[in-house]
């Protein structure tokens, strides 16, 4: 039993990798690192047939959150309808909020299954639009 080319692509993408069919050096004139996103493609290549069932699982939960994230845009302008008061998850937190926490940490345990990083570059990972880069200079 192994991983079809769907259950690849989509783990790509809930782990926050490029759906590219080659990773540039380069992004955003931010040097990548590629080592990842060969761990990953390596690992869903070496799965072991027993785990595959638990990696489905764990998709089908992420394409759940997926569907309610979409679902609930239609809720981001109300707080309040009636008696019925969304709940927060923290103080200041929206619903959204934690549905993005709860879609972080099956993408976390995705990740686990295949041994490889969420991708670094990801802004649902924390990664920030204006990215700085140490670069260590030899005298």
């Amino acid at each position: 039993m192994t991983l079809t080319e769907d259950e690849k692509m989509r783990i790509r993408y809930f782990l926050g990798y490029p759906l590219t069919e080659s990773v540039y050096s380069l992004q955003s004139g931010v040097p990548v690192p590629l080592q990842t996103y060969f761990l990953l493609e390596s690992a869903m290549n070496h799965v072991m047939s027993g785990a595959i069932p638990r990696i489905r699982q764990i998709l089908a939960v992420l394409e759940n959150v997926e569907t309610q994230l979409l679902e609930a845009q239609v809720n981001l302008s109300a707080e309040q309808v009636g008696e019925i008061r969304l709940r927060g998850a923290d103080s200041g937190k929206t619903h959204t909020d934690l549905l993005e926490r709860e879609y972080r940490r099956w993408a976390y345990r995705l990740s686990e299954c295949f041994g490889a990083p969420v991708y670094w570059n990801a802004a649902r990972f924390g990664a920030s639009t204006g990215t700085s880069l140490n670069v260590r200079v030899n005298n």
